[in-house]
């Protein structure tokens, strides 16, 4: 006599159907499938991987009528998050293509951006959104969208529409299914002379999606023109610029720039700023006798708490300490690629990526004629060269970004 059929028996039937699985099981019975209650069939469905959500879309017309129904999505809702992707963009004849990597289990799986118009910018995501940027009718348009579901739809305007975006950051908060997107622009355009005393200003705005509004944020440091990557911690966004290589924070509660002061971050001169898991990293190049020799990867080091036992004036002196050394961090070297690796990933004449997703650094490195990615495990201490990326088109790479799918999140 045969035992019920748990949901985890049907997710395992459903994978091995749609092909993410080589075990060799019995067929599932049709005529029990067919009468299982819908709460039953949502539970089942909404613990899917993510490859087989892409395959139900194109299953028929009921199939994808389930996944995007209220009682499925609010099930959904409340299934952990699951993995972090690496979502490799590059650029065909004018169409976006994208894959994605999970590095969970080494594969790679494309990504359907048929929702996403041609002439977008993707300035990268959070909460399985992806923040694009187009020009309508000469004026520059930010817009949401959500590949999975294809659903899409254009910021209101924001406040000044002359201006050259320099960098966008798009924040999630998972439990309200609400998000941010911080923009900083350059409000006028370069003088002809570089030096003739011009002052470059700079603006910074924030949308609300809870609020459907932007809101114009002032004192923006002129140096936030070119950053060298960002990161989002404790509520707070941190950049690394580029030209005075300065560590600066905006608090999204506060809503105000700040300078991190470092007390060695001079001598890590080569470096791009990621965000692995909510933490800050540094990946640099180093160099000897003139060449690279291989890449670091640096963290902030765990900052000191304070004992407030008792309210007294040293305790007060204490918390305002405290409170001026939460701007004042230190670096220390985490982990350096192995040299037989760094030779046989990286090329003279590659230009370097590198993106946070996850617990993982995933580093790309671009060179003629091969596009070549290797992860490291911030956990596991483990570097490892990723291969048999479907999308190496080498003069179209647009960058990566980390994907955080979500069948649930709203534009």
């Amino acid at each position: 006599m045969e035992g019920p059929i748990t949901t985890d028996k049907v997710s395992q039937h459903l994978v091995q159907e749609m092909g993410d699985t080589d075990d060799d099981e019995e067929p599932l019975n049709g005529s029990l499938w067919s009468k299982l209650p819908d709460e039953v069939l949502d539970q089942v469905l909404a613990w899917l991987p993510l490859t087989a959500f892409f395959r139900m879309h194109c299953v028929c017309k009921k199939w994808k009528e389930i996944i995007s129904s209220p009682s499925f999505l609010e099930t959904y809702s409340r299934v952990p998050f699951q993995t972090a992707f690496f979502l490799h963009l590059i650029r065909v004849n004018g169409v976006l293509i994208a894959a994605c990597h999970d590095p969970s289990v080494n594969r790679w799986q494309r990504l359907p951006l048929d929702s996403v118009p041609i002439n977008a910018y993707i300035h990268g995501g959070a909460g399985g959104l992806l923040c694009c940027q187009r020009v309508v009718n000469a004026f520059l348009v930010l817009s949401i969208c959500n590949p999975l579901t294809k659903s899409w739809r254009d910021l209101p305007p924001m406040p000044r529409l002359n201006t050259a975006t320099c960098f966008v950051r798009m924040v999630a908060d998972k439990t309200s299914n609400t998000y941010k997107v911080i923009r900083v622009a350059q409000l006028q355009p370069l003088p002809p002379v570089r030096h003739n005393g011009a002052r470059i200003e700079l603006c910074t705005e924030v949308y609300e999606s809870r609020c459907d509004m932007w809101k114009a944020v002032t004192n923006t440091p002129s140096d936030l023109r070119f950053i060298q990557g960002c990161s989002m911690s404790n509520g707070a966004l941190q950049c690394r610029t580029s030209t005075t290589r300065r560590m600066m924070t905006y608090d999204l509660e506060q809503e105000a720039w700040a300078e991190l002061f470092t007390q060695n971050l001079d001598s890590i001169l080569d470096s791009k700023l990621v965000d692995c898991a909510g933490k800050p990293f540094l990946v640099t190049r180093v160099w000897k006798g003139g060449l690279v020799e291989s890449i670091d990867i640096w963290g902030q080091k765990p900052r000191r708490s304070v004992c407030n036992s008792r309210v007294s004036d040293t305790t007060i002196l204490e918390h305002e300490e405290e409170a001026s050394s939460l701007l004042n961090i230190e670096w220390e070297e985490v982990d350096r690629m192995p040299h037989n690796l760094f030779q046989e990933w990286s090329s003279s004449a590659g230009l370097f990526y590198h993106v946070g997703v996850g617990n993982s650094i995933y580093s790309t490195c671009l060179a003629r004629g091969a596009t070549k990615l290797v992860t490291y495990n911030l956990c596991q201490k483990k570097w490892q060269l990723v291969v048999g990326c479907p999308v190496s088109h080498i003069n179209t790479y647009l960058g990566g970004f980390e994907f955080c799918p979500r069948l649930d999140a709203a534009v």
